[in-house]
């Protein structure tokens, strides 16, 4: 028969051969991992580097052991970077970021990197751990992005002001009763290819300004009735342009001049022009769009409703995915104020970005096809 003690010593075997079991596989996991992990001591002295850090940077363990990782440093970043990221550490907090390093070869990569402090069971901390993974490629494609969308909205404005001056100079020389069919087909031509350049630098320039204004939150105060009159004012002048026949009510009446909404305003101005861009697209001749403004507890509330063609609750959702549009980009593309006019299928995906990324939001309703849609934007109040 087995005695108190002797069944406790039996769990307790079993017990450290779970341990050691469980930190087996934690090694094996680790020593697996493709991204890169260092553990040091609370004085930063790397005590342990996996496989994944030999083939990241060029350094073998033997190498680094006993040394600190200020050997990866490439003079991108001045002391005060790295005052600010051990700032956070000995606060026992987590450290995200990327970093540009360097390589044994002197070679530069780039890292999205996770440092964590580990606790003892008092409660101090007894080492830190770096997680890291190469980013170099994904941050080369992601410049090459902005540079693209930065050219693509400012450099094709010179060769589409020329092609609108182009096109108006063919309808003055042709045109008339007597406009030939060739004429005709010319003109025609010419208009598409200019809308189709407008969409795409419109496009463009909404992504250019995003990555212009950053995606970190901005708390500026956004004086939300003068931007919807100048807005409201910009939409209207652009029907009369188009020669559309929509009525644009505005109702503010709910909203103190002084009614401040918090973030940034040069892309809440973006969200408004694309929304109202929207609503006056998918509205038939003849019918209205209804803008509107209030102060609801901590929020300022602005909505845009159309008496347009609707959404069906199925594809409520789906309009906000990047590229999707509710009609082909390929077969209409008569500019942004017409009637169906077409784009991208971007502007509701961008527009929704940059109001969560500013604290806000947006909302899409739609009783279905045929029934218009309102629009609904969340502005944070700003906290004077």
């Amino acid at each position: 028969m087995k005695t108190g003690d002797q069944e406790s010593g039996g769990r307790h075997v079993v017990d450290m051969e779970k341990v050691v079991e469980e930190r087996s596989r934690l090694y094996t996991a680790i020593e697996q991992l493709t991204d890169s992990v260092i553990i040091t001591d609370t004085d930063g002295v790397i005590q342990y580097v996996n496989p994944g850090f030999e083939r990241s940077t060029g350094y073998t363990k033997g190498e680094v052991l006993g040394q600190n990782p200020r050997i990866l440093k490439s003079d991108k970043y001045n002391p005060s970077f790295y005052e600010k990221m051990w700032g956070v550490l000995l606060q026992g907090e987590v450290w995200h970021g990327n970093l540009v390093n360097k390589r044994k070869d002197g070679s530069l990569f780039e890292e999205a990197v996770t440092i964590s402090p580990v606790t003892g069971s008092d409660g101090t901390t007894v080492s830190y751990v770096s997680v890291s993974r190469n980013v170099t490629h994904e941050a080369a494609l992601q410049k090459a992005k902005e540079y693209f969308t930065f050219i693509a909205s400012h450099e094709l404005r010179t060769p589409l002001t020329k092609l609108g001056l182009f096109k108006e100079l063919i309808g003055k020389v042709f045109g008339g009763d007597k406009q030939s069919e060739e004429a005709t087909l010319i003109c025609s031509g010419l208009d598409e290819t200019y809308h189709d350049f407008e969409r795409i630098i419109s496009a463009a320039t909404l992504f250019s300004s995003y990555h212009a204004a950053g995606s970190k939150k901005t708390e500026d105060p956004i004086y939300i009735r003068a931007d919807l009159m100048s807005n409201v004012d910009k939409a209207r002048h652009m029907v009369r342009d188009k020669q559309r026949d929509i009525n644009i009510e505005l109702n503010i009446d709910a909203l103190q001049p002084d009614a401040c909404a918090a973030g940034d305003q040069f892309m809440a101005n973006k969200v408004f022009e694309e929304l109202l861009s929207n609503a006056i697209k998918y509205t038939p001749d003849g019918r209205s769009v209804k803008v509107s403004g209030k102060v609801d507890g901590n929020h300022i509330i602005v909505e845009i409703i159309d008496e347009g063609v609707g959404i069906s609750k199925e594809r409520i959702e789906q309009v906000f995915e990047p590229y999707f549009s509710l009609e082909s980009p390929l077969k209409h593309s008569s500019g942004r104020y017409n009637y169906k006019g077409g784009g991208l299928g971007l502007g509701l995906t961008v527009a929704r970005f940059i109001m969560e990324s500013n604290g806000g939001g947006l909302e899409l309703l739609s009783a279905g096809e045929g029934k218009g849609t309102t629009v609904i934007l969340r502005f944070p109040v700003f906290k004077r």
